[in-house]
């Protein structure tokens, strides 16, 4: 019989025995999170401070719980780095279900927030009340990534409090995940050069590096439903974002494959 696990439930030995994951221990893993960030505006700089003025004014009167960490926090933060924009499509309350490889038993969860960029650019976030440690959201945020259907490529993750900040990166080959370090909105300029202009190099990311020979999996109705197929590569000039407004591979389909493994 097939027992169910909550995903929040899962601790990282967890991940490791189950699902073989493990801690990148090559530093180039995940070097998204402090190479190459770009330089905010004098403008999105005023934004953030009074982003930071919000969350600090309400947190005088109560603790925030996790919807209001989205509204008042992350959901700027999303608008200021474009996630909001084409190419991208955001999902909230996104149900998951995984097959754990004994096939005994299911994880289930919902992803609080699901940014996607065609089959490129996805980000997981998790939110947290604030207060609470960003330790215990590490393995369900993990659990989450390791759900993507096109683990090949980077999927990264997003663990937040509201005044602190966690990233996370997943990739296959083996599979392997690595954590950045922990931003807080209270230390110093760590809502500048951290959170935002991290969240605007992974939004950035597949602009910055030309398209390279590609495999995917699309989703088919009928008894074959997995057909991959093989890509070349584009030429000089065109980035992966372009490749992806093509609509080449439309982000229904890669919603479909995501619920459909």
């Amino acid at each position: 019989m097939t027992s169910v696990i909550p995903a929040k439930t899962l601790t990282l030995r967890d991940l490791e025995q189950r699902f073989q994951l493990r801690s990148a221990t090559d530093p180039s893993f995940f070097q998204e999170w402090y190479q190459e960030l770009p330089s905010l505006t004098a403008q999105e700089k005023q934004w953030l401070d009074r982003v930071k003025a919000n969350y600090l004014n309400l947190t005088k009167s109560h603790p925030i719980l996790e919807d209001l960490t989205k509204m008042v926090v992350v959901s700027p933060l999303l608008d200021l780095a474009g996630f909001y924009q084409e190419p991208f499509e955001v999902e909230t309350e996104f149900a998951v279900q995984i097959t754990v490889p004994d096939r005994e038993t299911l994880v289930q969860g919902r992803i609080d927030v699901l940014v996607l960029q065609g089959l490129f650019g996805v980000l997981v976030i998790e939110s947290k009340n604030s207060g609470l440690s960003l330790e215990p959201g590490i393995p369900q945020a993990l659990t989450y990534m390791l759900d993507h259907p096109h683990l090949h490529y980077p999927v990264f993750g997003l663990i937040s409090n509201g005044s602190n900040f966690l990233f996370l990166k997943v990739r296959s080959e083996p599979t392997q995940y690595a954590l950045s370090d922990e931003f807080s909105l209270r230390r110093g300029q760590d809502l500048y050069t951290g959170q935002c202009e991290v969240f605007q190099k992974i939004s950035f990311l597949y602009e910055l590096k030309p398209l390279q020979a590609l495999t995917y999996t699309t989703c088919k109705p009928g008894p074959d439903e997995n057909h991959s197929q093989t890509l070349k590569p584009l030429s000089d000039g065109h980035s992966l974002k372009n490749f992806a407004l093509s609509s080449y591979i439309p982000y229904s389909k890669f919603l479909s494959g995501w619920r459909q493994k």
